[in-house]
């Protein structure tokens, strides 16, 4: 059992124990809120205890989702550390019907992030949803999570599997989440953001610009279907880099440009050979090396 307790406006997460086999047996044994988790629904509280007892022993990082205004034990939620220390962690939450679309799943979710942050320094996470289960999604966007590639998970009995959209999150140095807004490029935006890139006098075709949380511009971007691929053009407001959110504004980029295109195309970026920092950033997010195509730029992949 761990010890860790957790406090948010309207929250404490603690581990869960015994003690909490009735209140969730509530949601473990509702076929509603069963439809896209793996394990089985259950039927008998009996079998609740049982699962409890094994979390409360496991030592792992699982915590009860009680509302601080009455006590009620809502949903279980955990954060887990990948199988290896470079690996990023993931976090997953199961909450009772009634509870649904109120936030609080999103609550949760921040706090498990904020907390794997500052316990233990850790920047990168995933998370999965159904494809045909889009509130988790909008839970997980909410944190900051965007698309990463889609594939599938089953049930623990193997008697069901599931299409899903696999989520990749890249906090700051300061371990902030940061979420962007994309859309067209303006007259007014044009002129600051072809200030930040060695290019051309003009922007590429139909470049977008990149805006933050509050509304400010942050980067802009353009991709290009054609070549066996997606060109993924980009830059950021030179006083954001350096500071870690390099990888996830570039992230975020590659899940539009996915969703506008396909899923199946790769994405590629051609970089000058001596913007090591470019490819540090592009590398952290996945894309690999490639043949160059000129001898002053590489051009680094991103696989479907």
């Amino acid at each position: 059992m761990h010890a860790y307790v957790l406090e948010t406006d309207r929250l404490t997460l603690r581990c869960p124990t015994v003690a909490d086999a009735s209140a969730a047996f509530v949601w473990c044994s509702d076929p509603e809120v069963n439809r896209f988790m793996q394990y089985s629904l259950y039927t008998r509280v009996e079998d609740v205890a049982a699962w409890l007892k094994t979390v409360e022993e496991g030592g792992l990082y699982d915590f009860a989702l009680v509302r601080r205004e009455d006590g009620l034990v809502m949903g279980t939620c955990g954060i887990y550390p990948g199988d290896a220390p470079e690996q990023p962690w993931s976090f997953g939450y199961n909450l009772r019907r009634d509870c649904w679309g109120q936030g609080y799943a999103t609550e949760a979710a921040r706090a498990m992030i904020d907390f794997a942050f500052r316990t233990f320094g850790v920047r990168e996470f995933v998370a999965s949803h159904a494809v045909a289960n889009p509130a988790s999604g909008r839970v997980m966007a909410h944190c900051g999570l965007v698309p990463d590639h889609l594939g599938s998970y089953s049930r623990f009995d193997g008697s069901e599997t599931f299409p899903a959209c696999f989520r990749r999150l890249t906090l700051d140095h300061h371990g902030q989440a940061h979420r962007y807004a994309f859309r067209p490029m303006t007259d007014a935006l044009r002129p600051e953001c072809l200030a930040w890139s060695e290019a051309p006098a003009a922007l590429p075709q139909g470049s977008l610009a990149a805006m933050d949380e509050s509304g400010s511009l942050s980067g802009w971007t353009a991709m290009t279907p054609g070549n066996g691929g997606i060109l993924l053009s980009f830059a950021m407001r030179p006083s954001l880099t350096g500071q870690g959110r390099g990888a996830q504004f570039v992230r975020a980029c590659a899940a539009l440009a996915r969703e506008r295109f396909g899923w199946d195309m790769p994405i590629f970026a051609q970089v000058p050979a001596a913007d090591r920092r470019t490819q540090h950033v592009l590398a952290r997010v996945g894309f690999r090396e490639a043949a160059p195509e000129q001898p002053s730029f590489i051009r680094m992949e991103l696989a479907p």
